[in-house]
């Protein structure tokens, strides 16, 4: 591979002028392109302060300035990312223009678009794009947003956001949701340092930044959210609370749902921004337009610490008893939701007031399981065998012993999840409507898959994503819907179906016949963001609301959705969007030489296309997009070798390398690897335990110090915790894999923390450890 592009290593290397030119002299194409798509261009090493001198020789040979790589992008565009503006000017001085239509996208300045604002030099680039006469205020699509709102969503830094002020960006700019820069706060994540470190969190600076610059503070978006909203639910530290108060915040300001920020401050364990509200003169009695009160709102979020502030504060009892528009007081839903911590406190306060107080009788909605006797528990655990989960003899069954067992429990429905469903639903097929008119070449129609399922005593799992996805996995390929966040959450995948006319397919398709993948999905994601912000799709759903844009990941693109409703408060929906492709009359011959690909298969055209690119997918992992949900594809996968099927299969199961590697070290091959330092450790580990589950001993149980129970699997142990509130679940869901590093007192609390939980997690290994050699037996 070296000695076939040996050019473009010249090129990169910078290995000299006379060097470059003696071998275009010699016949090198100043064009040709290397595997990734790349021209001798977009190779250049622009980080060289002298590299313009290279595009000047590559220019003088014909290179073509207006060429893209296999991402689309020009090398302009590559020596902008360097902010040099040398190479820059050069570009310019050969007739390169920012203003040219084909220089442009969607009548905005493309390479504004693609600027790569969380970057530490960012400043340096933008300076670049000042000195050659852009204007950064321009809007950067249709949508109506600037180069402010991109900053904040993409976490750019102080420096780069006030650099961007300066420019002549207004802060009180709008895009088509109504929503300014500082809206895009609500579509960033709050990290632990952002919501308890006043000093040291981001958004407090932005805060204080943009007010300091004349913010309009009570400035709300079309679904009605204004700065106090978000204040009040995220950040914990009531000084910038304080601050907005200060500045004019209406602290009795509702959204489109009623929601007051007294409502969402009851969302955190932690009275502070509630006490500040109090002492500003908030409304106490203020309800949601479902007539929930703030004391429902204590229920909904499982907070128990507001609660009792809330009661101390309460001079009238009828608001405490208050019933929402379903005529279920919060004591009532308290008892729906088998919150008995909440209940008592609700019950005990009441009998303070009346001595004759006596408790109603609740429906016994969610069973929370209070008699089930440890021992016998303990005795019908290991009763259970790995054979009865196997997925071979009766799927329906199995699936119906997983939910019925005692290590998942099985909770009643709620009637809605299918509101949740069809609202999504409603939502897609108005996308999909608008990029079928905008761009004809992302035409696509919408089908759900999946359940909604969120983690929780307050949901309904009708189907248990993960058990549904060993399930279908032994009918056809598809990708595993595992609950892996914190409460309340559900996922929905849709399954677009993308129709490419013949004259079409050449762009997405590289000299060796398969995807450029990159750019199949960058376009995609590009005309979904167009139609998601778009202020038509979202008017009279007033129930649901994006809190963040679309982002292309390794196999779809991902919107995350918030629901706000009458059981289900703020719940996150986090939507995949899987582009599964069809070229009609076009099959490429690396797949069309597989034999198990039949005939009629390739006469209706291709509906998927993995290149493998022959060993290389085994060898090191590389491949291009994979697009699922076809036939084709599951041809494919079932044509891996079987260590490596079995345990790609588990490797999507339980959502983490390090399970795998214990389970099922031939993982590696199609999975990324852990870090060298985690590589040594486990190498490192004495006495371990055998890798291959299929030979564990029944009464096998993974020890703490070298494994963590899966997240998909934290939600069913809390159905058995007779006082269940939000912590239990912090603490399971850190204890897990899937977590975000924390500093060394935070971790030192959850280790305290999780001290007295070790003997509740152990007894539960047994199980997970039998569901999972049944499942993996099915495939034997």
């Amino acid at each position: 591979m070296a000695d076939e592009f040996s050019f473009h290593d010249e090129v990169t290397l910078n290995s000299g002028l006379e060097t470059v030119e003696n071998c275009l002299k010699g016949g090198e194409d100043p064009n040709r392109r290397d595997d990734y798509g790349s021209a001798p261009l977009h190779c250049v090493s622009y980080f060289d302060e002298e590299a313009h001198k290279m595009v000047q020789l590559l220019l003088n040979y014909g290179a073509d300035m207006l060429s893209r790589d296999g991402l689309g992008r020009l090398p302009f565009q590559h020596a902008l990312d360097h902010a040099n503006r040398k190479s820059c000017q050069t570009f310019i001085d050969w007739g390169f223009s920012l203003e040219k239509a084909h220089r442009m996208l969607n009548g905005t300045y493309e390479l504004l678009s693609n600027v790569e604002l969380f970057q530490f030099d960012a400043s340096e680039v933008l300076q670049v794009l000042v000195d050659l006469g852009v204007d950064l205020s321009a809007t950067l699509s249709s949508r109506g947003e600037n180069l402010l709102h991109k900053a904040i969503e993409s976490g750019a830094s102080i420096e780069t956001i006030q650099f961007l002020i300066r420019a002549g960006i207004s802060i009180n700019s709008r895009n088509s949701l109504g929503m300014t820069p500082l809206h895009m706060l609500r579509f960033l994540d709050c990290s632990p340092t952002d919501r308890y470190d006043e000093e040291k969190s981001r958004h407090s600076k932005l805060v204080k930044l943009f007010v300091n610059e004349g913010y309009d503070i009570n400035s709300q978006d079309i679904f009605g959210r204004a700065l106090l909203h978000y204040v009040t639910s995220e950040l914990r530290h009531n000084s910038i609370l304080q601050f907005i108060i200060s500045h004019g915040a209406d602290m009795n300001i509702k959204d489109r749902n009623g929601v007051a920020p007294l409502h969402l401050a009851c969302s955190l364990k932690n009275t502070a921004n509630v006490k500040e509200l109090f002492e500003n003169g908030c409304l106490f009695d203020i309800a949601d337009n479902n007539g929930a009160t703030v004391f429902h709102y204590t229920v909904f979020y499982n907070n128990s610490t507001t609660l009792n502030y809330l009661l101390t504060q309460c001079t009238d009892s009828c608001l405490a008893s208050k019933p929402d528009n379903t005529g279920r007081t919060p004591l009532q839903w308290a008892g729906y939701f088998g919150y008995a911590q909440l209940t008592d406190i609700f019950e005990n306060f009441f009998r303070s007031l009346n001595k004759g107080f006596k408790r109603e009788r609740l429906p016994d909605v969610f069973p929370l399981r209070d008699e089930f006797d440890s021992f016998k528990m303990q005795e019908e655990i290991e009763n259970i065998q790995s054979e009865d989960f196997s997925l071979n003899i009766a799927p329906n069954r199995t699936l119906q012993k997983l939910l019925n067992s005692p290590v998942i429990g099985k909770l009643p429905e709620i009637a809605e999840t299918q509101d949740v469903k069809t609202a999504v639903s409603k939502v897609i097929e108005r996308v999909a409507v608008k990029v079928s008119k905008t761009c004809p070449l992302f035409t696509f129609r919408p089908e759900i898959s999946g359940s909604v399922s969120e983690g929780t005593k307050c949901g309904s799992p009708d189907e248990f994503d993960f058990l549904c996805t060993m399930v279908k996995l032994c009918e056809c390929f598809q990708e595993p819907t595992v609950a892996s966040s914190p409460s309340m959450f559900c996922r929905l995948q849709i399954k677009p179906d993308l129709c490419l006319p013949d004259h079409k397919i050449m762009q997405y398709v590289d000299k060796d016949n398969s995807l450029r993948s990159a750019k199949l999905i960058n376009d995609f994601s590009d005309q979904l963001n167009k139609a998601f912000l778009e202020k038509e799709i979202w008017e009279d759903i007033l129930v649901l609301a994006p809190v963040s844009v679309c982002l292309m990941g390794a196999n779809a693109t991902k919107i995350t959705l918030v629901w706000h409703g009458q059981v289900y408060k703020d719940m996150l929906i986090n939507v995949d969007i899987v582009p599964a492709l069809h070229f009609p009359n076009f099959w490429p011959p690396n797949v069309s030489e597989t034999a198990l690909l039949n005939s009629q298969m390739k006469e209706k055209g291709v509906h998927v296309v993995m290149a493998l690119h022959g060993e290389r997918f085994f060898k090191s992992g590389e491949k291009h997009f994979r697009l699922s949900f076809s036939l084709a594809e599951t041809k494919i996968f079932q044509a891996l070798p079987e260590q490596v099927r079995l345990g790609y299969i588990l490797a999507k199961a339980v959502r983490s390398t390090y399970t795998c590697l214990q389970i099922a070290p031939t993982i590696e091959t199609v999975q990324e690897q852990p870090s060298g330092s985690d590589n040594d450790h486990h190498s490192g580990c004495e006495n371990e335990e055998p890798t291959d589950l299929s030979k564990w001993p029944e009464d096998n149980s993974i020890t703490a110090e070298k494994e963590k129970l899966p997240s998909f699997f934290v939600p069913s142990i809390n159905l058995l915790e007779k006082n269940y509130d939000s912590e239990q679940h912090e603490k399971v869901f850190y204890g897990g894999l899937e977590f975000h590093p924390m500093d060394e007192d935070l971790m030192q609390d959850l280790d305290d923390a999780l001290e007295d939980t070790t003997t509740d997690l152990g007894c539960f290994r047994k199980p997970f450890i039998k569901m999972l050699k049944g499942i993996l037996q099915s495939h034997l």
